[in-house]
């Protein structure tokens, strides 16, 4: 099921940062088919979680409209944390 899509132009940001966590999947021969994880903290840091090699990204480092495509999995499915 569909939970959002990011606006064009800006999808290359949300396709980028999953393909470099794919390609350390790969190099660190960790499972590729465990869920990735986005998670909003009390602060308001937002990240992203791989939950095969347990590498976090803060994704507000990379600029509000990038943070803001994964941000809306969390608003458009209500599972803030």
């Amino acid at each position: 099921e569909r939970v959002t899509t990011a606006p064009p132009g800006l999808e290359g940001f949300l396709k980028g940062a999953l393909r470099g966590l794919d390609r350390i999947r790969k190099a660190d021969e960790v499972a590729t088919d465990l869920p990735y994880r986005v998670e909003k903290l009390a602060n308001g840091q937002l990240l992203l979680i791989d939950t095969a090699s347990g590498l976090a990204l803060d994704l507000n480092a990379y600029g509000r409209s990038n943070a803001a495509i994964f941000d809306a999995f969390l608003t458009n499915t209500g599972e803030n944390s």
